[in-house]
């Protein structure tokens, strides 16, 4: 029985990805064969996406309903009808979270599901034929079977193939969320699935901040999210600052200073300091720390106004420091995806310090692994994976960080698809500036003297309130 409802889950969850995913759709029905399902009603209802995709090339979405509605009045099956019409049913507020499906991911699932059912029929095949004496009809059915084959691995022709030209348009290369202003204009099309990017900057230069920033950024435009905190932070240390973000308050009473507007430095005089942001900031005074009540009427204020959705989309996984593996978040991922909950986005704090313990090698082919496995990771779950790292001590001199302030193994910048360095001067600090800058970025021309000028205030958990190029 537990194997008969885990496929019917997986069959389920492939069928809405058909129906409401017109990427979904067009990679199963490209590689089309009859009954991939493992159901009667399920086939049914993924040929008429199907027909539906072949004659619109979209998804049927809604419209599965006419469908249902036209073939319901034409067949005496009351049966099928009952469970089609109790799965559509269920369906109604899956439409409005179609552009939510990881497709790619849904796919590889397909792949895997599809292989089980026809081997599984194969090997009752089989089994009748051997039990009847077909011995060389056994042997030509083993040898006849074919794979689905639409995951990783699979084979296409790159000249003649529409379905390979069709990939290079899909969603997947836009921003799974989007940063505002000109912070947005900055990261273009880098915060996609498939993702891998880092923040790289000195010690203490606020590289957590930014990656609680992102992961809250994509959870509040409805991206699933997950924070695996590897021991650079606690529980309770990170809870403290997703209050004060959540609440808009500061943790303890004081003056607080809120950018409003940051503007471009000037032109950089030969021999002079180089220039700072001309930033205007409002100052605010809080006569107390953060309550809880603060927090609870800030969050209902995120779920009623920005999130709109009581679905789990940010998740936090906290470690002790070198007790965490790249296997460990593959397992957690693995077992999130069983019960439905999968991620767009996962967030590693960070990625210098999980453990390493790989035999035979040593500390710096260690490292140079764990981002390979970690660059795996973003492929194989097709996420944006975002971590962060440390530089090295000639970086606390540099007004802009370059490719030069790796630190332990320069082979990191080679398996990122971009890595986000954060600059700022002392005074900069003091003001609640930083100076983003593309130290490497696998589409576009990073510029060392190129970057974004950003203002904000760690006060409110806020790195990124105003920015300008």
């Amino acid at each position: 029985m537990r194997v008969k409802k885990t496929r019917s889950t997986h069959e389920r969850d492939i069928l809405i990805g058909m129906i409401t995913n017109s990427i979904v759709c067009r990679k199963i029905v490209n590689r089309w064969k009859e009954d991939l399902f493992d159901s009667r009603w399920a086939n049914l209802i993924s040929r008429w996406c199907r027909d539906f995709y072949q004659q619109y090339e979209t998804a049927p979405n809604k419209e599965i309903e006419s469908l249902f509605r036209v073939w319901s009045e034409k067949v005496d099956d009351d049966k099928t009808v009952t469970l089609i019409e109790t799965f559509l049913s269920k369906l109604s507020s899956q439409y409005e979270m179609a552009d939510e499906i990881n497709p790619d991911y849904l796919v590889d699932r397909a792949d895997q599901h599809f292989t089980k059912v026809s081997l599984a029929r194969l090997t009752e095949r089989i089994e009748d034929q051997l039990t009847t004496g077909q011995v060389n009809e056994a042997i030509q059915a083993v040898a006849s079977f074919e794979r689905v084959n639409l995951g990783a691995g699979r084979v296409i022709d790159m000249i003649h193939s529409d379905e390979l030209y069709a990939e290079a348009f899909d969603e997947l290369e836009e921003n799974l969320f989007v940063y505002p202003g000109a912070l947005g204009k900055f990261f273009q099309n880098q915060l996609s699935r498939e993702g891998f990017i880092a923040f790289v900057g000195p010690e203490k230069r606020g590289k957590s901040f930014w990656l609680l920033d992102l992961a809250f950024r994509a959870s509040m435009q409805r991206r699933r999210t997950v924070i695996f905190e590897a021991g650079d932070m606690t529980e309770r240390q990170v809870a403290k600052r997703f209050c004060t973000r959540v609440a808009r308050h500061p943790w303890y009473p004081g003056k607080i200073y809120i950018p409003t507007h940051i503007s471009p430095p000037p032109e950089a005089t030969e021999g002079e300091p180089y220039p700072i942001s001309p930033v205007k900031r409002s100052k605010k005074l809080y006569r107390r720390g953060i309550d809880p009540k603060d927090v609870i009427a800030g969050r209902a204020h995120l779920i009623k106004r920005r999130l709109k959705s009581q679905q789990s989309y940010l998740r936090l996984s906290c470690h002790s420091n070198s007790s965490l593996t790249v296997g460990d978040i593959e397992n957690y991922l693995l077992e999130w995806s069983r019960e439905g909950w999968v991620p767009d986005v996962v967030v590693i704090d960070y990625a210098d310090i999980l453990r390493m313990d790989y035999p035979g090698m040593d500390y710096r082919n260690s490292i140079n692994h764990t981002w390979k496995l970690l660059r795996k990771l973003s492929q194989d779950f097709h996420v944006l994976l975002v971590t962060a790292s440390q530089t090295n001590s000639a970086s606390y001199r540099a007004y802009v960080l370059t490719t030069s302030h790796f630190s332990e193994d320069k082979r990191k910048l080679a398996h990122v698809t971009g890595m986000v360095g954060l600059n700022a001067t002392d005074d900069e600090m003091e003001l609640g500036l930083m100076r983003l800058n593309w130290i490497i970025r696998r589409e576009g021309e990073p510029g060392k003297n190129q970057w974004v000028n950003v203002a904000g205030c760690r006060a409110i958990g806020n790195p990124a309130i105003k920015s300008c190029l």
